[in-house]
C-alpha cells in the first residue's frame, strides 16, 4: 500500500512472536526435527479488505487457529488482499496447516 495513512492502518495487526524461534530443533519420540511452513493466503475475490472489524477477526483467528492445532506461529503479516504466515509444526501436520480453517 502506497498510502502511509493505509499502511498505519495495518500495523497493529502484524503478528511477531519474539518467543518463537523457528531455527531451533523440536523433539519427538521418534527423532529431531526442523519443519517450517511459509503460508500465503489470498482472499477468493482477490478484493481488499482495510476495515478495523475484519482486520481484528483475521488477527484473532490466526491466533486462535495456531494455539488449537499446536503451531508455532513466528509471524502474521496481514495486507489488504492476502496475508503471510511464519510457523512450525510437526512433519505430520502438513495436510492439516495446508487444510486449515484460516
Amino acid at each position: 500500500m502506497g498510502d502511509a495513512r493505509v499502511q498505519a492502518r495495518f500495523e497493529w495487526v502484524q503478528i511477531a512472536s519474539a518467543d518463537v524461534d523457528l531455527s531451533q530443533i523440536r523433539y519427538t519420540a521418534h527423532g529431531q526435527f526442523l519443519y517450517n511452513l511459509h503460508i500465503v493466503l489470498e482472499h477468493a475475490d482477490s478484493s481488499c479488505a482495510v476495515d478495523s472489524p475484519f482486520l481484528r477477526t483475521t488477527h484473532e483467528m490466526i491466533q486462535g487457529v495456531c494455539r488449537k492445532k499446536g503451531f508455532l506461529l513466528s509471524r502474521a503479516g496481514i495486507v489488504a488482499n492476502h496475508l503471510h504466515l511464519a510457523i512450525g509444526c510437526g512433519i505430520d501436520d502438513t495436510r492439516r496447516a495446508l487444510h486449515c480453517a484460516f
